[in-house]
């Protein structure tokens, strides 16, 4: 009889002991104070509901996602599986993050949509656009409501761009711009809507993918890095657009703005202002371009090639004026069949 009261004070205190170690959760809300001490009952795209932990179940309350912006969720009670695949996830170990996730998925808790989530996240960063495509549209299926929804299509139209479906890809980056415009999901819509230009570019569209990054580069809330690339992929499309003149002094203002650190897009801008330079047959001043590039910058191998093949075209048109040239042109490929065999 003692080993059995025994046994059910520990087995009591142990209870305690876990009631004692959770904490409420906790939403997080842009601009306001956090919504603290509650239990989350359900968590969808259009509203969160939740009661405080103090009051009960009884007195419910919810959260229109649409009229208030939320910017994320401390979960208190996050199951081990759970935890081990976002800690696979953080550090890259995606196969053993998927792994985890799926396991977690079966069981049915409320991870039951962050885990599908996650899993179409893992093939669509191992670069398995396929299988990534398919998660995202069975979780779209079984959860039309998800918390995930706008970055459902978003990720739909990653997948779709990569196996070369824009028409399909302008859809899915179109309908993710509306969901995270009603939700005030700024940085989403800006990203989404550089995503929506990238895939006009890619089906020669440039006219709309040239009015999308203009758009996008007149926001003046926008990270350094990423106006820098959009003004880059910009100047890019008024090159394939054929209008070198806006190229030129989008990659001159880009250079004047550089510290020199970057040198891997200071190729990029030298490739491109060198290619500005020789359609207006400014041979000399394509070749500087060019030969800082191969000699100074630390190229992509695809823009180190470029580099190489454009210079050696400038050598060439140049070695009526000096024949010294066209030994230098021999000499360059050479020097880029052994660079980039």
């Amino acid at each position: 009889m003692y080993k059995k009261e025994n046994n059910m004070k520990i087995f009591i205190l142990f209870i305690l002991l876990c009631l004692s170690m959770l904490q409420a959760d906790t939403i997080l809300l842009e601009n306001k104070k956090p919504i603290q001490n509650v239990v989350i009952t359900r968590e969808t795209f259009t509203q969160i509901r939740y009661y405080y932990e103090k009051i009960g179940p009884n007195s419910p309350q919810t959260i229109d996602r649409l009229k208030t912006a939320v910017i994320g969720i401390d979960r208190s009670e996050i199951p081990m599986e759970y935890q081990v695949a976002e800690q696979y996830y953080e550090n890259g170990s995606l196969q053993e993050a998927l792994k985890s996730y799926q396991r977690e998925a079966q069981q049915r808790k409320w991870t039951h949509q962050h885990c599908l989530y996650k899993i179409g996240l893992c093939y669509l960063e191992m670069g398995n656009y396929r299988e990534a495509n398919k998660e995202f549209n069975k979780l779209k299926k079984s959860i039309p409501d998800s918390v995930y929804k706008a970055d459902i299509e978003m990720n739909l139209g990653i997948c779709a761009m990569n196996m070369n479906r824009s028409a399909q890809a302008i859809r899915y980056f179109n309908n993710a711009i509306k969901l995270y415009n009603t939700i005030h999901s700024w940085n989403q819509v800006e990203e989404a809507s550089f995503q929506l230009a990238q895939s006009y570019e890619l089906s020669k569209n440039y006219n709309e993918a040239i009015k999308i990054y203009t758009n996008i580069s007149k926001n003046k809330k926008l990270d350094k890095d990423f106006l820098q690339k959009i003004v880059l992929k910009l100047g890019s499309c008024y090159i394939k657009n054929n209008n070198f003149q806006d190229a030129k002094k989008i990659f001159i203002q880009l250079l004047q703005n550089q510290t020199g650190e970057d040198k891997e897009t200071l190729s990029v801008i030298y490739v491109n202002l060198g290619n500005c330079y020789l359609q207006e047959e400014k041979i000399e001043d394509a070749l500087l371009c060019f030969l800082r590039v191969i000699t100074i910058y630390t190229p992509t191998q695809i823009d180190g090639k470029e580099a190489y093949n454009q210079a050696i075209k400038c050598f060439n048109l140049l070695k009526n004026e000096n024949p010294l040239y066209g030994r230098r042109a021999i000499e360059l490929r050479l020097e880029m069949e052994q660079k980039y065999p």
